[in-house]
């Protein structure tokens, strides 16, 4: 009896200890941490150290903290280091002990965290010491010497441990709530107060039950001598996850949606936003420690050999299904001048991983506050088709890609510009860049430098980064607002360049634009200055990313330009002017650069040979132009004037001019001035429109191929100019250039042959002039009045200044060529020198040769000139032998006296009657020519 009666005793005594231990966790705990917290951590950080509330309920899971606060080190202006509201969590009680620990919620509330750093230290370092000088630890003290017994002790440990946990599913923690409210994290500097910043958010929820995570209201500040609030802010991050695969290997993301994020760079009279972060981060790298040597760190003790370990199991892989990104928006805030403030916006952005697709739309891109066109660019949007598989393999494919309406707009006003405002914008950047304050990194301590690893060189048949198999961009636009003074078009955009289409298949090698487009000057009468119908390119697919790319074909087809010009301006002129508006003024400090010589020693001014073109990056075999034409018009009655003038003066002379016979003639209103030699009409065709555009030069095919060094024209034509016949001046079988392609590049380029094959030349004259040097002549007065309209639009100072800013002189740069020979074959000028029909005159030409070889290389209008004058030579003494007409009466209007007159009215019968028989010589003279018989009559040729 008395045992058990002790028994009972004991066991009701430890009963009690129980129970007391019980009361104690359950109501002493809290209070029982929270003086250890207060006792120890002021000694351990050497600062005050509180806790307001400390409550643990192990009964019920719950532990509630509040009123927690780590001060500052004395030294420091900011009052707490770290401080905490509260921090609320309840746990399951029931699942400590299972597999899976399920916490039901976590709270914190405002925790708020100050790094605060002075030119000596920061409070981290300072709190960092105290520990190290509470646990006694010394920094430069040398480790302890290794103890074989702990250590094997140790490793028999660890052994033990994971040879029981070998096999086991590793403990799980499931948060069903997390919510921190109010976080903030200030960098304070207590030398200047205005690099303080701030970053933070509003509320952070994470479920892992429900597999959400949601952030709102993030911030980082920008320092105080900023006066835009924020650098960045972003109004609510949201992330779906798959709540399974958060403790799986595969980590899957359904949807990432981050809404409105927000940017902001300034600059003000005094600083900007570069400039102050880059004195944050000037501070915050001068106090990165560095590190010591590795060979040091044991203080002469050899290391111990490291055993070989388990390699780390792999990260979890991460599988994004889609993300969107709704109103980003990237502001250039300008505090000195408002009108420059601008800003970048993209309504949204969605990337869709799974299906593989990437949609992007509303791009923009504002422009300056004294400009009246909203945007400088905008995009409507981008859609992409990626194949899903290629996302993880070494070629990216993409099947589809379409970029819809980018449109560019430039803008004149009275005040500003366009190019002149951004660069406003960008030059308040960089004239500061100079006074940027650059970070240095602290240098590490030397250490033994690794063995160079040997690269292996890359497989020639290494997968290309990209494949692209369509790229579709459509309706591309250029537009331009002039709302200048002596602007007269509508206050509208009008479109000043476009290509109605790019396509790109890169797997196939092909790139096609479609439609490109330059419009007319507004004010002039053809709708288009420039269009080409496409320009086809051929690459070859297999050189795409590599060290050369292969351009088979370059194919330009129906190009066609249309010149106009007016008394004052041409549209060409007009739209260099508006264009070289926005070309900036050059300052003093660049004209004074480029005036000053050049310091250039003998080995820089020796310029190295050019790298072949057979060797270049990009190669080109062939580039082809079909159907040509350049357009011109000249002004109304500009050609004209003359002729009428000297015309009424020779009507005196002229008893045939505007004579009808309709009295004795029973062909009445049959006007007799058609035959009259004088008269200059052609009985060929009805006069047409003089001041109606003139075709200036076409041709139907061109083909360069410049590693042979060959150019091929086919179907060359030149117009007659106005006031002449509308008939072609010369039409021109073939054009051949054969040159050497080692020379393309080089100062002197070597022709080797000029062959101009079955050239036919209609030569026409007038009283006062002949169509060959009129046309001349026209080409001349274009380009005076383009270069006169230019300077009263002060757009050759700019050019001017330009050129000086380059510090290039023109000429010294200009190529120079030898031609070698020239040979023109098979010749025949109609000549065309009354009302009766054009006489074929033969002109056989003789060769040209080592045209520029004296001199070492002529410019290219020398030796244009000097075939173009020899050329004329020659048809005017064959014309002049052939119709009995003086070379110099031909030339001009000094020997065209009376007697010439006469000879004409007199000899007109007697010119045409020898034609049939100049034509039988000519068909003998020229080499080559087959003797053809008469047609049928009612046909003739073009030229006659």
């Amino acid at each position: 009896m008395k045992v058990k009666k002790a028994i009972k005793i004991f066991l009701g005594a430890l009963g009690a200890v129980l129970l007391a231990i019980v009361l104690v966790l359950l109501f002493w705990l809290g209070p029982t941490l929270k003086l250890v917290v207060q006792k120890i951590g002021p000694t351990a950080l050497g600062t005050d150290v509180r806790l307001e509330k400390l409550s643990i309920n192990p009964r019920k899971g719950t532990i509630h903290l509040a009123g927690f606060t780590i001060a500052n080190p004395e030294d420091f202006g900011q009052s707490n280091a770290v401080s905490l509201a509260s921090l609320d969590i309840a746990i399951d009680m029931g699942s400590i002990f299972t597999e899976t620990v399920v916490v039901h919620r976590v709270q914190i509330n405002s925790p708020h965290f100050i790094y605060e750093q002075s030119s000596a230290s920061d409070n981290i370092q300072e709190f960092i010491l105290s520990i190290q000088e509470f646990v006694g630890y010394d920094p430069a003290a040398p480790p302890p010497p290794p103890d074989p017994k702990k250590e094997a002790k140790a490793k028999r440990k660890a052994e033990k441990k994971a040879q029981k946990n070998k096999g086991e599913e590793p403990r799980i923690v499931v948060v069903e709530s997390l919510v921190i409210n109010d976080v903030q994290f200030h960098l304070a500097n207590t030398d200047d107060e205005e690099l303080d910043l701030s970053m933070g958010f509003e509320q952070l929820s994470v479920s892992m039950t429900n597999g959400t995570v949601q952030l709102g209201n993030f911030f980082v500040s920008n320092p105080g001598r900023l006066e835009t609030p924020n650098l960045l802010s972003l109004e609510q991050l949201e992330i779906l996850l798959e709540p399974g695969s958060v403790y799986s290997s595969n980590i899957t993301i359904h949807a990432v949606n981050i809404s409105k994020p927000h940017a902001f760079v300034e600059h003000n009279p005094e600083t900007d936003t570069l400039n102050e972060f880059l004195k944050i981060a000037s501070g915050l790298v001068a106090k990165i420690p560095t590190n010591a040597p590795k060979t040091s760190a044991t203080n002469g003790i050899a290391a111990a050999k490291a055993e070989p370990t388990e390699p780390p199991p792999p990260p979890p892989e991460v599988i994004l299904e889609s993300i969107t990104i709704d109103d980003v928006q990237v502001h250039v805030v300008n505090i000195g001048d408002p009108q420059l403030s601008v800003h970048l916006g993209l309504e949204q952005l969605a990337v869709a991983l799974e299906e593989g697709t990437i949609s992007l739309d509303n791009l923009f891109f504002t422009n300056p506050k004294r400009l009246a066109t909203p945007n400088v660019f905008s995009l409507e949007g981008i859609k992409v088709k990626l194949a899903p598989e290629s996302l993880k393999a070494d070629t990216l494919v993409i099947e589809d890609l379409q970029v819809v309406k980018p449109y560019a707009f430039l803008e004149l006003n009275k005040e500003a510009n366009t190019v002149g405002e951004f660069m406003k914008i960008a030059n308040g950047f960089i004239e500061r860049l100079p006074t940027y304050p650059v970070p240095e990194l602290p240098q590490p301590a030397p250490e033994t430098e690794p063995e160079p690893v040997k690269e292996e060189p890359a497989s020639a048949d290494a997968p290309a980064p990209i494949e692209l198999h369509n790229l579709l961009i459509d309706d591309i636009q250029v537009k331009l607002l002039d709302t200048t003074p002596t602007n007269n078009i509508p206050d509208e955009p009008h479109m000043l360049a476009g290509i109605g289409a790019i396509s790109v298949k890169l797997v196939e090698g092909n790139v096609q634009f479609k439609g490109i487009t330059v419009p007319n000057v507004p004010g002039f009468l053809a709708t288009n200055l420039v269009h080409l119908a496409n320009i086809d390119i051929q690459i070859d697919p297999a050189s795409l990313f590599t060290d050369q790319t292969v351009i088979d074909l370059i194919l330009i087809d129906t190009p066609t330009v249309n010149l106009e010009q007016t008394e004052e301006s041409g549209n060409v002129a007009m739209l260099q002017t508006q264009l070289m508006q926005f070309v900036p003024e050059t300052d003093e400090r660049a004209t004074a650069a480029a005036e000053a010589p050049p310091a250039q020693t003998a080995a820089t001014e020796q310029k190295p040979d050019p790298i072949p073109l057979a060797e270049q990056p990009v190669v080109l075999h062939q580039l082809i132009i079909t159907n040509l034409a350049v357009n011109l018009k000249f002004p109304p009655g500009t050609n004209t004037a003359d002729e009428a003038r000297f015309g009424m003066a020779l009507g005196k002379l002229n008893p045939m001019d505007k004579v009808s016979l309709g009295k004795f003639n029973p062909m009445d209103k049959v006007s007799l001035g058609k035959f009259n030699p004088l008269s200059g009409k052609d009985t060929e065709e009805a006069e047409a429109d003089p001041d109606a555009p003139m075709t200036l030069v076409a041709f139907n095919h061109l083909s360069l191929e410049p590693l042979k060094g060959v150019l091929y024209i086919d179907g060359l034509r030149v117009s007659n100019p106005p006031d002449f016949s509308r008939r072609n001046l010369l039409q021109l079988e073939t054009f051949r250039i054969d040159m050497d392609p080692d020379t393309i590049q080089s100062d002197i380029l070597l022709i080797e042959d000029i062959l101009l094959t079955k050239p036919r030349v209609r030569y026409e004259r007038h009283i006062l002039k002949d169509n060959v040097k009129t046309l001349k002549e026209e080409i001349e007065q274009a380009t005076m009045r383009r270069g006169e309209y230019m300077k009263d639009q002060g757009a050759d100072t700019v050019v001017e200044a330009i050129e000086e800013a380059s510090g290039e002189e023109t000429e010294d740069k200009e190529q120079k060529v030898i031609i070698e020979r020239v040979v023109i074959d098979g010749c025949i000028v109609y000549a065309k020198l009354s009302a009766l029909p054009a006489i074929p005159v033969p002109v056989p030409i003789p060769e040209l040769k080592d045209i520029g070889k004296e001199k070492g290389g002529a410019s290219a209008t020398e030796a244009s000139t000097q075939i173009f004058d020899s050329f004329y030579e020659e048809m005017i003494n064959a014309v002049g032998n052939t119709t009995g007409f003086a070379g110099d009466a031909l030339k001009g209007i000094g020997s065209l006296g009376m007697n010439t007159l006469d000879s004409v009215a007199g000899g007109a019968t007697n010119v045409w009657g020898g034609a049939r028989k100049t034509k039988q010589e000519t068909e003998e003279k020229v080499p080559g020519k087959r003797k053809k018989t008469r047609g049928p009559p009612g046909r003739r040729s073009s030229l006659r």
